[in-house]
């Protein structure tokens, strides 16, 4: 359990406080763990009726993810840690909005697509600037459970892709601005769509 993560249940209310305020409550592995199993917890008793999500202090609610320690992983790690949940059995879905997309045989199936945008040409705060970061030259990739995008000079390139999904039926077409598809786009690792652990191992950048 998370120091940072308070946790008290009143009758039919539970509360989760954050309590990094001398970090904005940037959340961090740890956190992020405690919040799921406390909402496992809530989702098992039914005699809590709503959960309020709350933090100390008045400066920030919650700044979003811990940089410092997100960027210290590789992609894979952080698609096992942030974006991909842990699989239960064979067959895993994801839902969204009531309607789920499922890993299958080491694959992504997308069964029934909602209307919601997965990417958006235009969002009300922005907490990262990719054009900013282009003109630092910074490497940027943003990994998804359907493809992994690299920014380029000219906008977002999908590199790699899940297997099975159709790159302008699933990915093109809940994007709300123009992708760009790599010449040498590639599957993603099938492993990632596994039930099983992936055994991840350093290996010394060049």
């Amino acid at each position: 359990m998370s120091e940072y993560i308070n946790f008290r249940v009143d009758g039919h209310v539970a509360e989760l406080m954050l309590d990094r305020p001398d970090k904005l409550h940037a959340l961090n592995v740890d956190m992020l763990n405690t919040l799921a199993e406390h909402v496992q917890d809530i989702d098992r008793n039914h005699e809590i009726r709503v959960l309020v999500i709350t933090s100390t202090g008045d400066r920030s609610f919650c700044c979003g993810a811990d940089i410092i320690e997100w960027s210290a992983m590789s992609p894979v790690e952080m698609w096992r840690t942030w974006i991909k949940p842990r699989p239960q059995n064979r067959v895993q879905r994801h839902v969204h909005h009531g309607r789920p997309q499922e890993m299958e045989d080491r694959s992504l199936h997308v069964r029934n697509e909602d209307k919601v945008r997965k990417f958006v040409d235009q969002v009300e705060h922005v907490t990262f600037s990719g054009r900013h970061a282009r003109e630092r030259g910074q490497n940027v990739k943003v990994v998804t459970e359907r493809c992994v995008l690299q920014l380029g000079a000219d906008g977002w390139i999908v590199t790699e892709i899940a297997p099975c999904v159709d790159f302008d039926r699933d990915v093109q077409a809940r994007c709300g601005f123009r992708l760009h598809r790599s010449s040498d786009m590639r599957s993603m690792d099938p492993s990632l769509f596994a039930p099983e652990p992936i055994d991840l191992k350093l290996q010394p950048t060049t």
